[in-house]
């Protein structure tokens, strides 16, 4: 899947683009503030319905507009559909081929974007909840269905504690619990299934570009001595006392380490960086393995990266052989090959102009 064109309307400082990227590497260079990040927060928007920025989606509408609109032209190798997506303050409306969707992640199934940001040592500096999502975003477009089980454990979950903090009777919380402890296991099934998946994809990229590998160690969200019906019967008391459930795939996490060490304790953020980046590139490939190739957004490639590892890194994305939009300062810090798919865009004051390589 690849975008054969974008066009973006009101998004930060973009008043109107309208490109045709390549289905290769598409590279934006330009001055900080030019909009290159603005332009990579786009596509963000087209495939998830979010920013990788922000939350609040007046940031991102231009100063003095109403409402921003991203659209699409998808080719899924036979054919090509469009996709457009239109975000006011409070609402948003996603479209493809022309019909309006009542769920956003029929679009996400469509088109999945990995975004490579100057943020991401968040993932394992920051709480489980970032942890989570990227594994349960990687779980969902592995195997679709997931969402579906994920929302019935969580309805489950919030009808099980509104019980507890109404200090119903012991009968009718647990009265959940039957149905808890089934989603339960299906929902650390298959994140483990897509951890041990990941796994060979997540060795093979560490060893190129960390030269050793950490490693990862899924915590399921309640004592390993114990399967869940154990561990929700044995802390029912806590439960009680505490008014909420406190274990379950909810309260899961995802460990990494080196020589016994968590990484918090002994990488630099530029590490912390690089190990994100790895896990997200690791994403990628098992996705190509499942026949879905993905977006790839690569935002400030050179931040903390010498030459070495800047070039290890566009080899793997050359090879990860998904669509990449790249933002970076100079191109001339990349050593480009100009016989491989590429095209160059300049950015500037939130114009965006296709360049050629002989400007390199």
């Amino acid at each position: 899947m690849s975008l054969k064109l974008l066009r973006i309307h009101n998004v930060r400082n973009l008043s109107e683009v309208d490109i045709e990227p390549c289905s290769g590497l598409n590279i934006f260079y330009g001055a900080n503030a030019s909009g290159k990040t603005s332009l990579l927060e786009s596509i963000s928007i087209l495939g998830t319905t979010r920013s990788f920025r922000t939350h609040h989606v007046k940031q991102i509408i231009q100063y003095t507009k109403t409402e921003l609109t991203v659209f699409g032209q998808l080719n899924d190798g036979e054919k090509t559909f469009p996709i457009g997506i239109e975000k006011s303050k409070n609402a948003t409306t996603v479209r493809i081929n022309g019909q309006t969707l009542k769920q956003s992640s029929e679009l996400t199934k469509l088109l999945p974007v990995v975004s490579l940001h100057p943020e991401l040592h968040r993932l394992v500096s920051e709480g489980p909840k970032f942890r989570r999502q990227f594994l349960d975003m990687g779980v969902f477009h592995v195997e679709h269905h997931f969402l579906s089980i994920w929302q019935d454990y969580h309805k489950i979950l919030r009808q099980r504690n509104a019980a507890l903090r109404q200090e119903q009777s012991d009968s009718l919380i647990k009265m959940w619990d039957k149905d808890l402890i089934k989603y339960s296991e299906q929902i650390t099934a298959m994140r483990q299934d897509y951890i041990a998946r990941l796994q060979k994809y997540y060795e093979t990229t560490a060893s190129s570009l960390l030269g050793f590998i950490p490693d990862i160690h899924y915590q399921t969200g309640w004592s390993k001595d114990l399967d869940f019906a154990t561990a929700l019967h044995e802390g029912f008391d806590n439960d009680k006392d505490k008014h909420y459930t406190r274990s379950g795939p909810h309260r899961a996490d995802i460990k990494f380490s080196y020589q016994a060490t968590p990484v918090q304790h002994c990488f630099s953020r530029g590490q912390q960086k690089m190990l994100v980046t790895i896990l997200l590139l690791s994403q990628a490939l098992l996705l190509r393995e499942k026949q879905q190739h993905c977006i790839i957004l690569v935002d400030d490639l050179a931040a903390e990266l010498d030459v070495e590892h800047r070039q290890l890194l566009m080899q793997l994305l050359q090879d990860s052989q998904a669509q990449c939009f790249i933002s970076l300062t100079d191109p001339n810090l990349l050593n480009i090959d100009s016989a491989l798919d590429i095209k160059l865009f300049h950015v500037e004051h939130g114009v965006i102009t296709a360049d050629t390589m002989n400007s390199l």
